[in-house]
């Protein structure tokens, strides 16, 4: 059955300087509307206006049909471009929505144009925050913007082994692995499509990396020698070999001379010492000046392990503390009647770091090596 509506229809007509009115008509059948309409246009005379509403008045006097409502809109025809294309000798000022771009269309000098407009409400543009660099610690707090149209998600880019407490809060917390970095997108969407953002979260390692020396040092007295230029020499010595090696990070030697010990000198580090290969050798420092070493320390900067007794300039006790004037002469003497305490890399017990007592002219052993302690 037809659905019917209840609607007032005014058509305000003139003819020959006399006006009429067709006031009410209620409960028309929808399908025969329009018809109606025009029916009485054509009989009534030359149309002045035809007011539509549920609350009609006089038409605006420049329109021929005047539509009022506050609860719903004008539908055009409905059509696909290719049924829009089949249209015969299409007027200019023709309209009709596409379904094929869902535009709106109108004809204008025989071509047709697009109303397609922007989309509401669009999601508010995308801020993920500024990137996040060496974090102490596994977690931090996002920084992305709170929308204020659309909807926001956090998603991990890369990375692995990285968990997100909410992904829909723009502060929330993230938490990540040590020495990982990762890429987060914030992404804020709506109805009409989305915006996003990246940032880089990186966390700093847990721990710091330790190694012995791949060549033997020769100091300015030659093979092995003792003469390392003091400290500072040694130091240098194992930043140039960490450097070629490709690492970062700063890097000194374990040695104490008479005004210095090696505790005194280095960094207490509170997380793990691990070597190149990635094996620990200590949880901390005090694990690593407790007498034992939970694996040997004799993989060089390269990452390769040296084989066999490798012995190392330490003038050091176990503890980190100096080992007297073992030191050769703190580290400026090549003399074979100068004296140097070494330690043996190929050991876990007290011996990696208090093992040989020799001269400093370094011809004891195969040669000479340094430990190297990131910072």
């Amino acid at each position: 059955m037809p659905l019917k509506l209840a609607i007032t229809i005014r058509f305000v007509v003139s003819k020959t300087n006399r006006s009429r009115v067709c006031d009410t008509v209620k409960f028309i059948r929808m399908k025969n509307i329009f018809t109606l309409v025009f029916a009485f246009c054509l009989l009534q005379g030359f149309s002045q206006g035809v007011k539509i509403g549920v609350n009609p008045g006089t038409p605006d006097p420049s329109s021929i049909l005047d539509v009022e409502s506050n609860a719903g809109g004008f539908l055009p025809p409905r059509m696909s471009e290719a049924e829009r294309d089949n249209i015969s000798n299409p007027a200019d000022g023709l309209v009709l929505f596409n379904t094929t771009t869902n535009c709106l269309n109108f004809r204008v000098a025989g071509f047709w144009k697009e109303v397609c407009g922007e989309c509401t409400p669009a999601p508010s543009p995308a801020n993920a925050g500024a990137d996040q660099l060496a974090i102490n610690g596994n977690s931090t707090t996002l920084g992305g913007n709170d929308p204020q149209s659309g909807t926001g998600t956090w998603s991990v880019v890369s990375g692995s082994g990285g968990s997100i407490t909410d992904a829909s809060l723009y502060n929330t917390t993230f938490s990540g692995s040590y020495g990982t970095t990762y890429v987060l997108r914030w992404t804020i969407s709506s109805i009409c499509g989305n915006t996003q953002d990246d940032v880089t979260i990186s966390f700093a390692a847990n721990w710091k990396y330790v190694f012995v020396t791949r060549d033997n040092v020769n100091g300015t007295g030659g093979y092995g020698s003792g003469n390392l230029g003091g400290l500072n020499g040694a130091d240098n010595l194992c930043q140039t070999r960490a450097s070629a090696a490709g690492l970062s990070g700063t890097y000194k030697a374990w040695l104490s001379d008479g005004s210095f010990s090696a505790a005194s000198r280095l960094n207490h580090y509170s997380g793990e010492y691990r070597l190149l290969n990635g094996t620990k050798i200590a949880d901390n420092w005090a694990d690593l000046t407790d007498g034992s070493l939970d694996n040997k320390l004799n993989v060089t900067e390269y990452g390769l392990t040296l084989p066999g007794t490798v012995v190392v300039y330490t003038g050091t006790n176990t503890d980190g503390s100096a080992d007297g004037t073992n030191n050769c002469s703190n580290w400026t003497s090549s003399s074979p009647n100068v004296w140097v305490r070494g330690g043996n890399g190929d050991v876990t017990n007290t011996e990696w770091t208090f093992w040989v007592f020799a001269g400093c002219e370094g011809a004891w052993g195969t040669g000479w090596k340094l430990y190297c302690f990131e910072q």
